[in-house]
């Protein structure tokens, strides 16, 4: 393999909750091939690839497991367009592209993507994960995905509609395989054959954006980009969405912050927000060494500083335990944990 692992790593500096040890085991490619590459090598010395974006869902762990390798994509990060001689230009992102990507990108061509603004993390981990923001899902607007089976990489790239992809509440079939998502075509959004403007005035923000967020896993400081762009380039029916939902994150401190969001998903059987739940059970506050049940949010627990994986994990299982108690119901996690 050409490409080389990093000397040393830093977790915690890759994750939006700011907590995770060091490792030597992490390989950033910047294209396709050298992913597949990247794959091929932990295949071939049966090692377990850990795929990673933003590290904004995701719970890393304190002490890493030396057989694990860390891959991260946050440099396969762009748009293509799919050309056709009779049909517009259609648009498809690579999977380290910032999700809020697409509100901007709407914005410019009249299409309402708003739902998507200031959803931290990247393409790929909202496809896996089927993101959401109040009514609206990621796979509303999903017509293909693009995969790599990490069992068979000597295969290469290959694509799924999205009606095989078993998208349902925060669920893809992605889950449950070892399909990695690399690229997805998003449907609605075209630009005009002849518009090379736009073309080329996209292509300029997205590196723009690209430059801007490369290094970035603090949530404040992602967030911050976005409002930037959103103020510079939304038009006025895409600014009322957009002051919508930072005011209702501001609300809940969503930004103030480390954090890696919702720890459970939410559940018709206890017919209200988990959070609520949570709330209600006087959980909120609630501390365990650096690591905080929100006291603005019952289902999204802060780091306070220095926080530890181990800390977390003692607040997620008071939380479920108390859940369980009192509600005859396993809840279910939403964060991803890198055991």
């Amino acid at each position: 393999m050409n490409m080389k692992a990093l000397k040393e790593v830093s977790l915690s500096e890759n994750s939006s909750f700011r907590i995770g040890g060091l490792t030597k085991n992490f390989f950033e490619p910047v294209n396709q091939g050298e992913f597949l590459q990247s794959l091929e090598f932990c295949k071939i010395n049966d090692h377990q690839p850990v795929i990673i974006g933003y590290g904004t869902n995701t719970l890393f762990p304190d002490y890493p497991d030396r057989n694990q390798w860390f891959i991260s994509l946050k440099k396969m990060s762009g748009f293509y367009t799919n050309s056709n001689s009779r049909y517009p230009q259609s648009i498809s992102l690579l999977a380290g592209t910032p999700l809020s990507v697409l509100a901007i990108i709407g914005s410019l061509v009249g299409v309402d993507l708003g739902f998507t603004y200031l959803l931290p993390g990247s393409i790929g981990g909202a496809v896996y994960m089927n993101a959401r923001y109040m009514n609206e899902e990621i796979s509303d607007i999903i017509s293909n995905v693009y995969y790599v089976d990490s069992l068979k990489p000597e295969e290469g790239i290959k694509s799924i509609v999205a009606r095989d992809c078993e998208f349902s509440y925060k669920y893809s079939v992605f889950q449950r395989s070892s399909k990695i998502i690399i690229a997805a075509d998003i449907s609605g959004v075209t630009i005009p054959d002849n518009d090379l403007s736009y073309n080329e005035a996209t292509r300029d923000i997205m590196e723009d954006i690209r430059c801007n967020t490369l290094k970035i896993c603090d949530i404040a400081k992602f967030s911050r980009v976005f409002i930037k762009y959103a103020d510079r380039f939304s038009n006025y029916n895409s600014q009322k969405t957009f002051h919508e939902i930072f005011a209702y994150r501001n609300k809940y401190h969503h930004f103030d912050y480390p954090s890696a969001g919702s720890v459970f998903k939410n559940s018709r059987y206890l017919g209200q927000p988990i959070g609520q739940i949570i709330d209600q059970l006087g959980l909120k506050g609630k501390v365990c060494g650096n690591a905080m049940i929100s006291p603005y949010h019952g289902n999204i627990i802060i780091n306070n500083g220095n926080a530890k994986a181990k800390d977390v994990l003692l607040l997620i299982d008071e939380m479920k335990d108390k859940i369980f108690t009192e509600h005859n119901y396993e809840a279910e996690l939403e964060l991803k944990i890198i055991s």
